[in-house]
C-alpha cells in the first residue's frame, strides 16, 4: 500500500472516531439540556414540518407488512379496536377497511384535522379519529378487543413511568387476553453509544436539578427511546401484559421493531 493510501486510511479512521465522539458528546449535551417541554415543543414543530403524514400517499398506503401480519396471527377477526398515536388515520382506516371498528386518537392537532379529513372524504364510517392529549390513554371507550400504539409513539413517551402509566390505562379498557400492537427503535443490550450519550447527558441533569435521562434516551432528532428486548418485557409487565413477540426488523440506523401483547 503507498503512503499516501495509508495515511487516507488512518485519516478515514480518525474522521468516523471524531464523527462518532462528536454525535455521542452533541447528543448527551442537549438530552441534558432540554426538559420535556421543550422536547414536546420541538416534536410538535417536526411533525408540522414533516408534511408526508399529512398526504394521502402514506394514508392510503394501508398497513405496513409487519403490521399485517401481526394483525392476522394475534387480532380477532373483528370488533373494536383502539389506536393511540394515530397520526394522520392511517392504520384507522386501514383497519376499518379490515372489517374491525378503528377508534383513534392522536396528540398533534394538525394530524387530527389532516386525518378527520381524509376520513371523511373516504366515507370510512368505521373508523373515527380524536385528538388526546400526548402519553396517556382514554379515560374512556370499550372495552375493546385489541390495541395498536401507531408507529413509533410508544418510543417517544418521556420516561419509564410515563409509559408504564400510559400502559395501564389502555389495559382498563381492553378485554382480557386482548392483543396489543407496539412499535419503537431497538438497541443491543451491550450498546456503548446509548450509555456513553446517558453518561453525558446525567451530569448536566444533575447540575440542573432535572429528572435524570435513561440508557437508551436519544435523540434523532426528536427525542425516543431506543429498547432492548428486557426493557419492552418489563415495561409490559408492569402496564399489565404479557409479552408474546419481541421482533427487531430491518437492521440499520434506526433499528426498528415491535412487540406484541396481550393483556393479562
Amino acid at each position: 500500500m503507498s503512503l499516501k493510501a495509508r495515511a487516507y486510511r488512518r485519516w478515514s479512521r480518525l474522521y468516523r472516531t471524531g464523527l462518532r465522539a462528536g454525535d455521542i458528546l452533541q447528543t448527551g449535551l442537549w438530552l441534558g439540556l432540554l426538559d420535556r417541554h421543550d422536547l414536546h415543543a420541538f416534536d410538535e414543530a417536526e411533525y408540522v414540518h414533516r408534511s408526508n403524514y399529512r398526504t394521502d400517499a402514506h394514508n392510503l398506503g394501508g398497513l405496513f407488512d409487519w403490521e399485517r401480519r401481526a394483525v392476522a396471527e394475534y387480532f380477532p377477526t373483528g370488533g373494536a379496536l383502539v389506536v393511540l398515536g394515530a397520526g394522520g388515520g392511517r392504520e384507522a382506516l386501514a383497519l376499518a377497511r379490515l372489517g374491525y371498528r378503528a377508534v383513534g386518537y392522536e396528540c398533534h392537532p394538525a394530524l387530527v384535522r389532516y386525518g378527520r379529513d381524509l376520513l371523511a372524504r373516504h366515507d370510512c364510517p368505521g373508523a373515527e379519529l380524536h385528538h388526546l392529549g400526548r402519553d396517556r390513554a382514554p379515560a374512556d371507550g370499550g372495552p375493546y378487543a385489541g390495541a395498536i400504539v401507531g408507529w413509533g409513539a410508544y418510543m417517544l413517551i418521556t420516561g419509564r413511568e410515563r409509559r408504564v402509566s400510559m400502559l395501564g390505562g389502555l389495559r382498563r379498557r381492553l378485554l382480557p387476553g386482548a392483543p396489543l400492537l407496539t412499535s419503537f427503535y431497538t438497541r443491543a443490550d451491550d450498546g456503548r453509544r446509548a450509555g456513553l450519550v446517558a453518561a453525558v447527558a446525567r451530569p448536566v441533569r444533575r447540575l440542573r436539578r432535572a429528572p435524570a435521562v435513561e440508557v437508551g434516551d436519544d435523540l434523532a432528532p426528536t427525542y425516543v427511546h431506543r429498547f432492548t428486548e428486557a426493557e419492552v418485557a418489563a415495561e409490559l409487565t408492569a402496564g399489565g401484559f404479557e409479552l408474546v413477540e419481541f421482533a427487531a426488523e430491518r437492521p440499520g440506523p434506526t433499528n426498528p421493531g415491535y412487540a406484541v401483547a396481550r393483556a393479562r
